[in-house]
């Protein structure tokens, strides 16, 4: 293996990692805040229950399209669309006063995570592949270093900031961040 496309594998390995932890951050963005949320619609248990069903309704056609999209055209635009669109959803739980805007953004949520999820989980075994390096499980490590990230600063600020502040500044930063970065 050549010198270039090792280090042309190192790179596309750190853009990955950042993908992973994007994800985990962002998709996991509203968890500390489920209590709140749920109080704040009055739903019961159950009722939240289904409401929770709204982001695996929009995974499943986020995971199909994905496969689909990556093998017509590419994983970089799968990574780029969902990278710009999980911020939206992030942002639209954020403004939900009804339980119709919160079941919109968690299939925009739903259908971005699985979205990403299926293109980065790609270029994660080609990169293994081009370094000849075992990094699966530090991509997934990754990802749970994100959540981790999303949890505790969501519960750190919840004595202090409204869902709504919460969920709109992740999203605001998670784009701004996208952008700037060029995670995509």
């Amino acid at each position: 293996m050549t010198t270039d496309l090792y280090a042309l594998g190192m790179r596309a390995r750190n853009a990955v990692w950042a993908c992973f932890f994007f994800l985990g951050f962002l998709g996991l963005a509203w968890i500390p805040r489920i209590p709140e949320i749920k109080t704040a619609l009055n739903l019961s248990d159950g009722q939240f229950g289904l409401v929770l069903l709204a982001s695996t309704v929009g995974s499943v056609p986020g995971a199909q399209i994905a496969g689909r999209v990556v093998h017509m055209y590419s994983s970089k635009l799968v990574v780029r669309i969902s990278g710009l669109l999980l911020p939206v959803g992030v942002f639209v739980i954020g403004l939900a006063d009804n339980v119709q805007i919160l079941l919109l953004g968690l299939f925009i949520v739903g259908f971005n995570v699985a979205f990403m999820d299926i293109a980065i989980n790609g270029q994660a075994v080609e990169i293994e592949k081009l370094t000849k390096g075992r990094w699966m499980s530090s991509f997934h490590g990754l990802w749970s270093i994100g959540a981790f990230a999303a949890t505790l600063v969501g519960g750190l600020v919840a004595n202090f900031v409204s869902p709504r502040d919460n969920l709109i500044a992740f999203a605001i930063f998670g784009y701004i961040k996208w952008r700037e970065r060029k995670l995509r």
